[in-house]
């Protein structure tokens, strides 16, 4: 079972909430590192984005407007860049390690850490509510669900397989090398095996000429009618699906060490596809909600 908070946060963790606002505030203006996996959450957000109405598209620009200048989209790449600039406080939120089992082995004790993905959700979903948050802590609240309502739905932030080679957990994948160009599981997973070809958000004409197309074609390929769970706005329930994909899919079929079958690259593309465009579809549907009055 995943230990999250209640919506009201306890005093904890209101301390610790407030002190990872508290520690952006040097790194505002620090120089950018980007990576190039960030496609996929580009690709989440401008679906989110185009879903918005015009009024929510609005509260949305201005409730980010105290973390500087960028877009909505721009913003789904703001948590990562915040750890490429020695930032590490916020790392333990993108993920959360419910453990899968192989054979008889016990769980290692402390798994899903308290603070993860979902009560880093839930915390933002929180300020976002309550009417005495001030503009930073609203503007950290939607930066953050920008970018983690995406890394949720992929399924190896929420699967952490414990074998005997890794009593402790393999990560989420990180530690399963593959014969691949990205190395390991996860990364595979993460860069939804090269679904896309990768954008370089340094370059900002290549995103605003590519990123239109593969949105479209995501679209296309995973229509919002084709997925009837897009109104399910559980950060728990997310992380449920996420963990059974993982389980079923992404560590089936596939061996440590090995090159991914082409059978098995194509069910990556599917699933992987159809989860970045629900969380497109979902983020959305929450911040309508979020951002119903000013």
């Amino acid at each position: 079972m995943i230990r999250q908070s209640q919506a009201t946060p306890a005093s904890g963790a209101r301390r610790r909430w407030a002190a990872g606002c508290a520690a952006l505030l040097g790194l505002l203006h620090a120089p950018a590192a980007t990576a190039w996996q960030e496609t996929g959450h580009l690709i989440a957000a401008q679906i989110a984005w185009q879903e918005l109405s015009p009024a929510a598209r609005q509260r949305a620009a201005s409730t980010l407007a105290p973390l500087g200048d960028g877009t909505f989209v721009d913003f789904s790449l703001w948590l990562d860049r915040r750890r490429a600039r020695g930032l590490h406080h916020f790392d333990a939120w993108h993920y959360v390690n419910l453990p899968y089992v192989v054979g008889t082995l016990p769980a290692p004790p402390g798994k899903p850490a308290a603070e993860n993905v979902v009560w880093a959700i839930d915390q933002a979903r929180a300020t976002l509510e309550n009417p005495a948050a001030g503009p930073f802590e609203r503007a950290f609240a939607l930066a953050l669900l920008i970018h983690l309502v995406a890394d949720v739905h992929q399924p190896l932030h929420c699967a952490d397989r414990i074998t005997p080679q890794h009593p402790q957990g393999d990560r989420g994948g990180n530690d399963f090398p593959i014969r691949h160009p990205a190395a390991n599981l996860h990364r595979l997973w993460d860069r939804l095996a090269d679904l896309f070809p990768p954008l370089d958000p340094q370059d900002p004409n290549a995103v605003a000429r590519r990123l239109p197309d593969y949105v479209e074609r995501l679209r296309q390929r995973v229509p919002k009618s084709s997925q009837p769970g897009w109104r399910q706005l559980d950060a728990r329930g997310w992380a449920q699906e996420s963990y059974r994909l993982g389980v079923d899919v992404a560590y089936h079929g596939i061996e440590e060490g090995a090159v991914p079958s082409p059978a098995y690259l194509e069910r990556v593309r599917a699933i992987a596809g159809e989860r970045l465009a629900l969380s497109g579809y979902r983020l959305a549907h929450l911040l309508e909600q979020l951002l119903a009055s000013p």
